[in-house]
């Protein structure tokens, strides 16, 4: 009923600004003991999702309440973690955020400024190795000391090229669903594409949705390093690793399209994940959203099997005929929904949900410009991998689901420094790693642990980077 007028234009006669907060400050009143309505559509949860679906609904028409049960909406902040040194708890590359959100909301327009592309990672191989610079290894250029040279450059060139093309043709579906239940089979929209599709492309996606990518990248390569990295990048995210049946559709889901529009590509963020959350604010803002904070959803309401409103902690409800949840679906649909009326076998997975992972975020303030072995200056302005081999990236898996920190965690490093001048103070640097998978809670002595593992890990790939950290913090990202 949405989706066909989710595209429109909001006429130009709206164009100038309201000026309306997104903290309590301004809130309309309590919902306690209260029962509002007049609105088309409530959105739950003032997280990025959160706020994106409401101005979305907003912009289709829909007169929109957002309600988030902290003090502002679009919290992504960056903050300093150590003097004169700032870091996002969150993702800190624009990596899966469809572009065309960016247009839609006029994220530009209010502020939001992304640096350059970086769709080749720096593969760093540890022990003190060269780094693997996929850009040069792509082009087919010479410099390689061994046996990934020119062999695996034509390699990878074929395999990025074909594997890019074959994203493209599902990035539609990877917009609207998750691709597989690993080692099920495709769900969602893919069974409707598959459907669609003939020939090879059908079977190749049929394939897909049961291939190891660590299997099927090492059929290609030769470089193991060059393997390790690209699986991480497959499994980014992912609830099983490298060695789990349908994960060789994650690499290609990480082809499908990013905000830098480049396939796998990513983009810095200026002011980092802030940056991002002062934009949306602002959209929020010019599509007249009306923003509810300090509210605590405590029931959606439905009835005659249909939404229609929620009800509020301490008493009140609101009203309205569409309910969105930017919540997790076990939340949703276990505790606001109720257990009544659901399938039993969704009901199932709701009471039985797979091992939960997360990931950390590891900031590092350093003295001076990190080094790595066979990296140039310039290579630090890129995104850099650093991943153990498949079985050690299976076990840190493992290791994550029963709550315990990795050996040797794989991770995804950059500089935001480099493209922002305003992370680091005087001549220092930041260095922002992500480490996926991790627990989604550590204890204080597994806190340290992991700390020490991952400076570690990063030392193994950086001569002297220990005498470089004036200040180090471990935090699971938010």
């Amino acid at each position: 009923m949405i989706g066909a007028s989710l595209t429109q234009d909001l006429s130009e006669a709206a164009e100038a600004d309201d000026k309306a907060t997104l903290t309590s400050a301004n809130a309309p009143p309590a919902l306690v003991g209260r029962i509002e309505g007049g609105y088309d559509a409530i959105v739950i949860g003032g997280g990025c999702d959160g706020v994106i679906s409401a101005c979305y609904l907003a912009k289709a028409g829909l007169k929109t309440a957002l309600l988030e049960r902290g003090s502002a909406a679009a919290t992504l902040a960056t903050r300093e973690f150590a003097p004169g040194a700032k870091a996002s708890d969150g993702p800190h590359l624009l990596d899966a955020f469809d572009p065309q959100i960016i247009r839609d909301l006029r994220l530009a327009k209010f502020g939001l400024k992304l640096g350059k592309q970086l769709a080749e990672p720096i593969v760093l191989r540890g022990e003190g190795r060269e780094a693997l610079r996929l850009a040069r290894v792509k082009r087919g250029a010479g410099g390689q000391q061994d046996a990934s040279g020119l062999g695996d450059a034509a390699a990878y060139a074929t395999l990025l090229k074909s594997d890019a093309a074959f994203a493209s043709s599902l990035k539609g579906a990877f917009a609207r669903g998750p691709a597989v239940s690993l080692g099920l089979g495709l769900d969602g929209p893919f069974e409707r594409l598959l459907e669609k599709l003939g020939g090879a492309e059908k079977t190749r996606l049929a394939r897909a949705a049961d291939a190891v990518a660590a299997e099927e990248l090492s059929s290609v390569l030769r470089d193991a390093a060059l393997v390790d990295a690209l699986s991480f990048d497959a499994v980014k995210g992912a609830s099983a690793g490298p060695l789990s049946p349908g994960s060789y559709l994650g690499w290609v889901r990480h082809l499908a399209g990013a905000a830098g529009e480049a396939p796998g590509a990513g983009r810095h963020i200026e002011g980092g994940l802030g940056g991002l959350g002062e934009a949306l604010r602002r959209s929020a803002e010019r599509f007249k959203v009306d923003i509810r904070t300090d509210v605590r959803v405590k029931q959606i309401l439905v009835e005659w099997d249909a939404a229609a409103g929620v009800a509020i902690e301490g008493g009140g409800q609101l009203r309205a005929p569409i309910v969105v949840s930017a919540l997790s679906a076990a939340h949703t649909l276990g505790d606001l929904v109720g257990s009544q009326g659901l399938d039993a076998e969704l009901l199932s997975e709701l009471e039985s949900p797979a091992p939960a992972l997360g990931a950390a975020k590891l900031h590092l303030a350093l003295r001076s410009a990190p080094e790595f072995y066979g990296a140039e200056r310039g290579d630090l302005s890129g995104r850099l991998i650093l991943a153990p081999g498949a079985q050690e990236q299976e076990a840190a898996f493992a290791a994550a689901r029963r709550g315990l920190p990795a050996q040797r965690p794989p991770m995804e490093v950059v500089l935001p420094s480099v493209h922002d001048r305003a992370m680091a103070k005087d001549q220092g640097f930041v260095l922002s790693a992500l480490l996926y998978p991790a627990p989604t809670r550590l204890t204080t002595a597994d806190r340290t642990e992991l700390l020490k593992h991952a400076i570690a890990t990063l030392s193994a790939a950086s001569p002297g980077l220990v005498d470089k950290i004036s200040a180090a913090e471990l935090r699971l990202a938010a």
